[in-house]
């Protein structure tokens, strides 16, 4: 009677494994994500490169942990453009809840999102003096706040503003 249960049970694995390594071989339509509303937006990214630039701008976010830290925690206004132009083609291009899974909240990557686009923003526009305006992100005095209350840093404290 246990041969016959062992036998059963050695039928029932094999049959499993076959459709499993069946089902696993089958071809699955992928289709790449398009941005044709965008000008140079293909559907591999930036002039064709997309997977190229989203490793790239991955690789960047890994240097600038310690401004996005910095920013959340204390509010000083430290993240560089490059940074900043990592964090925007990896929000809006390649994986937009990627800040969510090193541990931002929402209202932080909204934030942090809503910064770099400024940033971005006031480097095309320049004053008459060359330099660059830095937008100042939050109210002037209190906490950081977005339409669900105060932000927390990733450390858990509430982020601060940035001084004027």
């Amino acid at each position: 009677m246990a041969s016959a249960a062992n036998g059963v049970v050695f039928f029932l694995t094999l049959t499993s494994l076959i459709l499993s390594s069946y089902s696993a071989g089958r071809e699955t339509p992928i289709q790449p994500p398009t941005n044709s509303d965008e000008p140079g937006w293909g559907p591999l990214g930036i002039n064709g490169s997309g997977p190229l630039d989203c490793l790239t701008a991955l690789y960047k976010i890994k240097s600038c942990t310690k401004e996005i830290l910095e920013y959340f925690a204390t509010g000083a206004i430290d993240i560089s453009p490059p940074c900043c132009e990592a964090i925007s083609v990896i929000t809006h291009k390649c994986w937009p809840s990627f800040l969510g899974t090193l541990g931002f909240s929402q209202d932080q990557t909204y934030i942090l999102r809503g910064y770099c686009d400024a940033v971005a923003a006031a480097a095309y526009t320049t004053t008459r003096s060359g330099s660059v305006p830095i937008p100042v992100v939050g109210p002037s005095n209190g906490p950081v706040s977005s339409p669900n209350g105060p932000i927390q840093s990733p450390l858990g404290q509430p982020a601060s503003s940035p001084a004027n």
